[in-house]
């Protein structure tokens, strides 16, 4: 058993009640114990008193054991039982001024309680017993009804849905506080259960998202290290496929420009300047690269000495 501090009087006067009731002498510190004269006793009366003493000592001698060196200078003078335990009671418990103030004081703290939000049902239950015991042990009558009340009021809000259905579906007056510590505590659990299952899901999707990502970014690093082999080390290469586009756009261009620049050379001059024209033509002819664009510059060509044949034969 601990011993008695300054803090802890009310929880050690109630094990200390319950140890003295053990020893069968509690009703010695209630009662009290008186001296007498042995010689005025009968020998029955006699017998009865020394085992009143001897209870009596026995009971004094517990408290002694359950008391700090400073507590137990406040109660070595003390001849009996109940002289003692009424001396440790004033010291702890202070006159009715300061009783009266205590109890004040308990009574605020019982109204400031709240639930916190990382905190469990169990321990919650705790706190508020603990107040509330302290508060019955000054003399304050405290119902249950009261306290379930304040209970459920002062949960925090993931239990709302249990609270409603507490408050339309049960009578308080008619439930004990164990039980509904029990619901509440059921509820909790289950709250804890789906949560955990939705925890999973999120990690596992967030595992299949990486891993996803992983196979995405390995695939696209392989077909990067394909194009970069590919270009400048062979025709096959998409490198040498853009040169390739690109050199042939240009010379389009420059094919499409020459044909427009010998088609007005052919029209700007007359019909005896065809021959010459035809030399311009022949000669872009030979400049083109490219075997489509020489093949209508040849058909041109065609066309164009047929019509200066027929401009010079004779009438």
């Amino acid at each position: 058993m601990r011993m008695l501090t300054k803090n802890n009087y009310d929880n050690w006067s109630i094990k200390m009640k319950a140890l003295l009731g053990s020893q069968d002498v509690w009703d010695v510190v209630e009662k009290g114990f008186k001296e007498q004269d042995e010689a005025s006793l009968s020998q029955g009366a006699k017998d009865t008193f020394k085992e009143s003493r001897k209870r009596d000592k026995k009971a004094l001698f517990l408290i002694y054991q359950s008391v700090d060196e400073d507590t137990f200078e406040k109660i070595s003078n003390a001849t009996t039982t109940k002289e003692a335990w009424d001396k440790l009671q004033t010291c702890n418990k202070g006159v009715e001024q300061v009783k009266k103030i205590r109890i004040q004081t308990l009574r605020g703290d019982f109204e400031h309680l709240f639930m916190e939000e990382s905190e469990s049902i169990s321990d919650y239950f705790s706190r508020v017993l603990a107040v509330v015991n302290q508060l019955k042990r000054n003399g304050e009558d405290v119902d249950d009804v009261k306290v379930m009340e304040k209970i459920i009021r002062t949960l925090n809000p993931s239990f709302d849905f249990i609270v409603t259905n507490i408050e339309e579906n049960k009578d308080l007056k008619t439930m004990a506080i164990e039980q509904l510590m029990g619901s509440l505590q059921a509820y909790e659990e289950k709250q804890k259960r789906k949560t955990k299952q939705k925890e999973d899901i999120e990690q596992l999707l967030q595992l299949n998202i990486k891993e996803a990502n992983n196979v995405n970014y390995k695939s696209q690093r392989g077909r990067g290290r394909g194009q970069d082999r590919g270009r400048g080390r062979g025709r096959g290469g998409e490198g040498y496929k853009t040169t390739l586009t690109t050199s042939t756009m240009e010379k389009e261009v420059g094919i499409h420009k020459r044909q427009e620049v010998g088609e007005e050379e052919i029209h700007s001059r007359g019909a005896k300047n065809h021959k010459s024209s035809a030399s311009t033509a022949t000669r872009l002819v030979t400049m083109d690269p490219s075997v489509d664009s020489r093949r209508r510059l040849k058909r041109k060509l065609t066309l164009l000495k047929k019509k200066v044949e027929k401009e010079t034969l004779p009438s």
